[in-house]
């Protein structure tokens, strides 16, 4: 109050006759008499509150209000622990006495003329009235809340003294909600605090102490969830909310829908209280705006808003869904920041709806020339919020609907919606000045002495609401909160003055909806079907009877509460509780594959949720019961680039014994000393070596780990360039042959390429060429010839493509990105990543050609990095290279630009062609050559329809069909349909695998059959079915998901994003959470893993061996076809030698070589027989004598007579009686003769790269 103004504009004979009117009907007029004569005679400064606008906290929290309105200002917020908010009164004597918003008299002290009788307000005692139609309550009294909300409506019989009140009404509304909120947690801080809460076990000890006094055991019950508005509250709505999310997928729009004060329901009410302002009746307001609420969520569950527009929409989109303006136009907009609008206003006109590199869209705006003038500010479509024509002109206000960025959003919009009530940051200052010379006061503006507040801020507009006990949070379907315990740590409440004796003796004081859902799935089959995340779908809790009951009507969804990972175990139970299926008991949910672990982490890990080193520890361990050394280093190669393991130092201490199996051995070998001996310090640098190695084939080092050892640099130096080595280490001889083979088969188009090629390359005078032909017409044919015929001359290729899968299709070859070192994101001044003076520098100076396959993928600055990196890097050796292309190699590029172009995200057509190739200015340094004729074709002149097929796919990609320069609708021939039935997913698979269930274990039957599917949706629903029809063992991995810790300034991130929500999220490029696998499926990969092994992004192989920790395939498609890769075993009991009988047909035994020689024909030096002694753990032997061979170049390459070995790995063979049976490769039959006289056959794997090449080639 500022009394040097207070006196102004007041009518001083109103203001008599409402002071006689108090006086003579106001009994409590007397107490604010006093209250005056004490502010008169009492020194009290002048303070104003002013409410501050910059902030650093949470904007959508801290908004400043848009108009000007009554609002209450509590400090903090509301708190249990705050004292009283009440009214002190002192007596002429002196004494104070204290009314707060219970007593009778609270309100009508506070506002007088609203209550000129001084009429009662709320009280505690007031009955319900005994009226039909009463809702049935245990309470027989009224609440605050409903005394106001009672208060709040207009009745014809009653006066209308406080709804005409205007601002003062606003006030009082306020003013009653925040008694309401007030009373409600004086109530938790009051009548609860004699409540206490333990867990059960917890009781059971005390009473066993003979501790029975209540008041020393559990914990105080402050402020639950259950309190609306508290924290708690919209935590547990935001995860109700990701609940629904994980269930039933991401929203799709996010619509906001706001009041519009000139609604004629509103207009209506006013006009017949004259003088009424929108803004006087805040009650009003709130009652029109949840009819309209209602009748919008009914539209939107049960309408169809979202389809055929109606009507025009031009006046009231001018009306409500223009923003602004802002801008330069006006800067003083509240959207303004800094001289920019926060809401990114105006957009920018675009042709087409596109989603940004954020992932939110950005929509079509045309440019059509229509306008709209707002303020005298003509406004074009830039200015326009996104809205749905058809609820808009039914609702007449603001609704925006936008479309939801999916995953990236979900966080957000959540958020918002659950962020909290209205804050504000106030500061208070005094303005006044006394000056004691002349006895006055003077008002001023300083800043000396400030007290920053920050406060809840609240509304007429939100109490009227809250009093109406309107909902704030809505969800359909509704959401069980499920809660869980340890075993016998449930909670159990109970007062002061219970008995702990007694309390554990209640009846079912042990029932609680977990253990409940224990029993229910004892009583019934179907309910062990069912996570407990998913039982609420299917059966319903009884609250009252403590009893689960199957499901009669409607739907309801699961939600496990949240346990934070520092819970220790309970947190390993819920992760748990969200995969186990119908235990009956804590140990069941403990008991993983028949086998019961000690504690839930255990049980955790065993099912592969953790993400620890620990499983690498695993898979290294598992993987070297069958893998090789040189398997095995390259598994821990893989493991460090792509699993993100926490200690690589430890896992490389933990087993280095184990990848470094054959060093020894091959040291022997390599040295031809047999009685060479490493110390353990060698054996380790030369295995750190080879790993190096591996790292160094797929750009990477080891120094780039931390703490991990790195090899000797002198014996790398020694080793020389391995990558030269590596492009130099071909059989010339065989590659000659080869190319003689190829070059016979070349027709005319590709023998001039050819022929201009090799003379560029043999005259080294460099070149720049494009190979421009559809599929079939023989480019990978073209690109053998070349490859053969550079490496059948001792020089260098480079044979790279721009994508994995097309690498794999060309001997030795790598995608460009590797081999080159591209960046991922390249601009128009781009490098790559390789140094003067590195291996690979000198890689580059070395090469004679360069075959760059399927070249239209890549953006044209992936070339013009190559090109500005080789002529820096060969500037040294020919000073000339900087003036030519490619610094003067000789580049091949190949490939069709009818078919994938560069891949630019949310880009349009004309970003797509700006980034080709052939929009390089390297273009005018390169010729073109076509290739026409379709080689498949020529091979296969009678296959009518491959013919057919491929002329239409041809006059498609040329845009001959449909005679359109852009879109165009084309008619796929009936012949290339499936035709659907009532299943069209078991048509189409049937279709494209005919006879699987008698040839889905054939290699070749999957090589040549893949269904390609438009989203990963689908892709699992194919799986799933095919899965399904194959009868056989299944194994389901399961992904440890965990928030990046890039995010961890996120604060309540492990709330928000709790564990099940993380698992629900499906990518692009990445496996789902659940992964179902049996032996025999084929399998793609999704990454690039060991290219010179053959494992690129979208290489196939199919399964062979499955493990807990790691897989064994064999690659079906590309130039590595037929190797086993990625190595394991499953986890199995074996027998001994002496424990074979006749009593069963298949024995499974671990044996090693313990000696091997050979028997040569003296004459004709050919191998007569390789003999060999087995040996199994516990000792026990066996002798065998291989039965067939093809060469004898097999025995000499196991071992020369006489040789000794005891340092191979292990290998598993599994016997059977009778039958002398052969896999493919690289296994071959053997005849074993125990010490014992018994005869069997048996199959083992050959130990040797020698022997596994030789059987590989004879297999071809």
């Amino acid at each position: 109050m500022n009394r040097s103004s207070k006196h102004n504009g007041i009518d001083k004979d109103v203001l008599q006759a409402l002071v006689q009117m108090l006086d003579e009907n106001n009994i409590l007029v007397q107490s604010f008499r006093m209250a005056r004569d004490r502010f008169q005679g009492s020194q009290v400064r002048d303070f104003k509150l002013r409410l501050i606008g910059t902030r650093s906290t949470d904007g959508r929290e801290h908004n400043l209000p848009s108009a000007s309105e009554i609002a209450a200002i509590i400090i903090g917020d509301f708190d249990p622990e705050s004292g009283y908010r009440d009214i002190i009164v002192e007596s002429k004597e002196g004494h104070l006495k204290r009314i707060n918003e219970l007593h009778p008299s609270f309100m009508p002290m506070q506002y007088p003329l609203l209550f000129p009788y001084g009429e009662d307000g709320f009280r505690l005692g007031i009955l319900y009235r005994e009226i039909d139609g009463r809702k049935k309550t245990k309470r027989t009294s009224v609440t605050m809340r409903e005394y106001y909300a009672y208060r709040l409506q207009e009745r014809e019989s009653e006066g209308k003294t406080l709804h005409h009140g205007r601002r003062l009404f606003q006030q009082f509304v306020v003013d009653s909600y925040t008694c309401v909120e007030q009373s409600r947690l004086r109530y938790f801080r009051d009548k609860q605090k004699q409540l206490r809460s333990e867990v059960y076990h917890g009781l059971k000890d005390a009473v066993f102490r003979g501790d029975t006094t209540p008041a020393s055991i559990g914990k105080r019950i402050v402020l639950p969830s259950s309190f609306t508005g508290g924290p708690r509250y919209m935590i547990q709505c935001y995860q109700d909310a990701m609940a629904i999310c994980r269930w039933f997928g991401y929203p799709d729009l996010f619509i906001t829908f706001t009041c519009n004060s000139k609604w004629p329901e509103i207009e209506s009410f006013l006009s017949m209280h004259p003088g009424l302002k929108v803004e006087d009746r805040p009650d009003i307001v709130a009652r029109v705006f949840k009819i309209k609420l209602n009748n919008l969520m009914h539209d939107l569950k049960r309408g169809s808003h979202f389809g055929r527009v109606l009507a025009e929409a031009y006046e009231a989109v001018s009306q409500f869904m223009i923003h602004g303006p802002c801008g330069a136009a006006n800067t003083n907009s509240p959207c303004m920041i800094e001289n920019k609008c926060k809401k990114h206003f105006p957009k920018k006109i675009y042709a087409e709806t596109t989603i940004d590199e954020d992932g939110f869209p950005v929509y079509r705006r045309r440019d059509d020339g229509r306008t709209v003038e707002k303020n005298g500010i003509k406004l074009d479509n830039r200015f326009v919020v996104p809205y749905n024509k058809e609820l808009l002109i039914k609702y007449q206000a603001h609704i925006n609907v936008e479309w939801c960025n999916r995953s990236r959003s979900i966080k957000y919009l959540f958020k918002y919606i659950n962020k909290g009530p209205d804050r504000g940051t106030f500061v208070l200052q005094e303005n006044s000045d006394a000056d004691p010379r002349s006895n006055s006061t003077q008002i001023t503006e300083i800043d000396e002495i400030k007290t920053y507040l920050d406060c809840r801020y609240v509304s007429a507009i939100e109490a009227c609401w809250r009093i109406f006990e309107f909902e704030i949070q809505y969800r359909d379907p509704s959401v069980e909160r499920l809660g869980f315990h340890l075993e016998d740590e449930h909670n159990v409440v109970f007062t002061d003055s219970d008995y702990l004796d007694n309390v554990i003796d209640r009846p079912d004081v042990d029932k609680t909806m977990f253990t409940q859902w224990f029993k229910a799935n004892e009583m019934y089959d179907s309910a062990r079907q069912l996570t407990y995340s998913e039982f609420p779908s299917k059966w319903v809790w009884h609250k009252n009877i403590s009893e689960w009951s199957p499901r009669k009507s409607g739907r309801s969804i699961g939600r496990i509460y949240y346990a934070h990972p520092g819970s220790g175990e309970r947190f390993y139970l819920r992760m748990l509780l969200n995969v186990v299926k119908g235990p009956r008991t804590f140990e069941e949910i403990r008991t993983i594959n028949n086998i019961i672990h000690p504690t839930f982490r255990a049980a955790c890990y065993a099912l592969g949720l953790l993400d620890d080193d620990k499983e690498w520890h695993e898979a290294i361990r598992q993987a070297s019961l069958w893998a090789t050394g040189k398997q095995l280093r390259e598994l821990f190669t893989t493991i460090l680039l792509f699993c993100e393991v926490s200690d690589p130092y430890n896992l490389w201490v933990s087993n280095w014994e184990i990848l470094s199996d054959d060093i020894l051995h091959r040291q022997r070998r390599i040295l031809q000393y047999e009685e060479l001996r490493l110390s353990n310090e060698q054996i380790q640098n030369y295995t750190l070596e080879e790993i190096e190695n591996n790292m160094v084939r797929n750009g990477r080092s080891l120094k780039e780990f931390e703490m991990m050892p790195y090899p000797d640099m002198m014996r790398l130096r020694e080793s020389n360039n391995r990558l030269i080595v590596e492009e130099l280490n071909y059989d010339k001889l065989g590659e000659a042959e080869e190319h003689a083979r190829i070059v016979q088969g070349l027709n005319t188009d590709q023998r001039n390429i050819y022929d201009e090629v090799r003379k560029s390359v043999t005259c080294n005078n460099g070149g720049f060429y494009f190979v421009y032909g559809h599929g079939g017409t023989g480019k990978t044919y073209l690109w053998k010839a070349l490859i053969t015929w550079i490496r059948s001359e001792g020089k260098i290729v480079l044979a790279v493509a721009s994508s994995g899968i097309a690498a794999l299709l060309l001997p030795g070859g790598r995608t460009a990105h590797s081999r080159f070192q591209i960046p991922i994101k390249v601009g128009d001044e781009s490098t790559c990543s390789i140094k003067q003076g590195t291996h690979a520098a000198e890689l580059m100076s070395k090469v004679s050609l360069i075959i760059w396959d399927e070249a239209p993928m890549a953006h044209r600055n992936c070339f013009e990095a190559v090109d500005r990196s080789l002529r820096d890097l060969l500037r040294f050796t020919d000073p000339t290279s900087l003036d030519k292309p490619f610094g003067g190699k000789t580049v091949v590029l190949g490939g069709d630009f009818r078919q994938i172009l560069p891949v630019i995200p949310k880009g349009r057509r004309e970003d797509i062609v700006e980034s080709s190739i052939n929009q390089s200015l390297l273009w005018d340094y390169c010729t073109v050559f076509k290739l026409t004729q379709n080689m498949r074709i020529q091979q296969n002149r009678g296959d009518k329809p491959t013919r057919d097929f491929a002329e239409w796919i041809l006059k498609v990609g040329d845009d001959t069909i449909a005679n359109a320069d852009g879109n165009s609708i084309i008619e796929i021939p009936k012949d290339l349909l499936v035709p659907g039935e009532l299943d069209p997913i078991k048509d189409i698979v049937e279709a494209t695998y005919p006879n699987l269930l008698e040839s889905y274990m054939d290699g070749s039957y999957l090589q040549e059959r893949a269904i390609l599917a438009p989203t990963n949706d689908i892709v699992q629903e194919l799986n799933e079915y095919i899965i399904d029809l194959i009868d056989s063992p299944e194994a389901t991995y399961l992904s440890a998901d965990s928030i990046c810790k890039a995010s961890s300034n996120i604060e309540h991130q492990d709330a928000l994003y709790p564990v099940e929500f993380l698992n629900s999220l499906k990518f692009a490029g990445i496996p789902n959470h659940e992964l179902k696998l049996k032996i025999g499926l084929p399998i793609m990969l999704l990454r690039n893993l060991n290219q010179s092994a053959g494992l690129c992004n979208g290489t196939r192989l199919t399964i062979t061996q499955m493990s807990r920790w790691v897989i064994e395939a064999r690659i079906i498609t590309g130039t590595h076809v037929g190797c086993k890769v990625i190595p394991l075993f499953k986890e199995m009991s074996y027998n001994t030698l002496k424990q074979i009988s006749t009593d069963k047909d298949t024995w499974i035994i671990k044996v090693r070589i313990a000696r091997m020689w050979d028997a040569i024909n003296t004459n004709t030096n050919q191998l007569i027989s390789i003999d060999m002694i087995l040996v199994d753990e516990e000792g026990c032997s066996a002798s065998s004598t291989p039965l067939d061979f093809y060469s004898s170049q097999l025995g000499r390459g196991f071992s020369t007579e006489g040789a000794l070995h005891h340092q191979l790995p292990w290998i598993f063979i599994p016997l059977n009686w009778g039958e002398d049976f052969r896999l493919r490769y690289p296994l071959y039959s053997a005849s074993v003769t125990l010490h014992g006289g018994a005869m069997v056959s048996f199959k083992f794997e050959a130990l040797y790269s020698e022997a596994q090449d030789w059987l590989y080639s004879t297999a071809k």
